[in-house]
């Protein structure tokens, strides 16, 4: 893996992105479209999360 990826600051980024994500759900409940455009975004943060979560398992197994 490239050793300028640092996947437990790509992480946080995912976390904090899923934090406002959320607090987007909770300001547009009377926008429909900030409600469902804010869903997908955290369908796409889940994604996200499940993709570095495989490589951060992967790098654990790798460590000495």
């Amino acid at each position: 893996m490239n050793q300028d990826c640092d996947l437990n600051s790509i992480h946080a980024q995912i976390q904090a992105i899923k934090s406002a994500a959320g607090e987007l759900i909770k300001f547009g409940r009377d926008f429909p479209a900030v409600d469902k455009n804010s869903l997908r975004i955290l369908a796409c943060v889940k994604m996200l999360e499940l993709n570095v979560s495989d490589l951060l398992a992967l790098e654990e197994d790798r460590a000495p």
